[in-house]
């Protein structure tokens, strides 16, 4: 079995810090498309869109909103998934939001995190 491949049953296990592993790609304000990866998906859209701390790409164009992301057991597996993602051209990244299942959004909720399913409009 080659180790570059994606696993499936990757997105099952955690690692040994018990984390999940997010790859993310935001839209910016002007329709560019950043890729990265978090253990807390939640909080990393936040800081994007917050200032400070959020990638110097996203600062200058907010703000930028969650378009796809994907689960990993580990921070390798999730890496070598960004570093794919990162070689491809828009036109590719973009296939790759539309074939996912449903398009998802973060809902902020005081007593868990919730992702709520958005209704194609």
């Amino acid at each position: 079995m080659h180790r570059n491949k994606i696993q499936a049953f990757d997105i099952f296990v955690l690692d040994k810090y018990n984390y999940m592993w997010h790859v993310y790609i935001l839209c910016c304000a002007d329709k560019t498309l950043y890729t990265g990866i978090t253990t807390d998906l939640e909080r990393r859209v936040q800081e994007h869109n917050g200032g400070r701390k959020g990638a110097r790409y996203t600062r200058v164009r907010q703000p930028s909103r969650l378009v796809y992301h994907r689960a990993f057991s580990s921070r390798a597996t999730a890496a070598r998934e960004e570093y794919r993602i990162k070689t491809l051209a828009k036109p590719e990244k973009l296939v790759l939001i539309a074939l996912q299942p449903k398009r998802l959004a973060l809902k902020k909720n005081p007593k868990k995190r919730v992702v709520k399913r958005l209704e194609k409009k």
